[in-house]
């Protein structure tokens, strides 16, 4: 998997194994599952916001916009 945009829960579990990082939260609050992960707006994307609890992950390593 090179990126996956999807909601936060279906990649809670590969991101607890150490497969994936989540980079970026798009509601407006960070999630319960990803808590020290940034939301897209704070990282400055904006139009990036939606309330479906949607999330991306890509690799591990993976470094995040800053």
């Amino acid at each position: 998997m090179d990126v996956r945009i999807g909601k936060v829960g279906s990649v809670y579990a590969m991101t607890k194994s150490g497969k994936v990082r989540v980079i970026g939260v798009t509601d407006k609050r960070r999630s319960k599952y990803a808590p020290d992960t940034p939301t897209m707006e704070e990282q400055g994307w904006p139009n990036y916001t939606y309330y479906n609890y949607t999330g991306f992950a890509a690799p591990k390593g993976t470094r995040a916009r800053s």
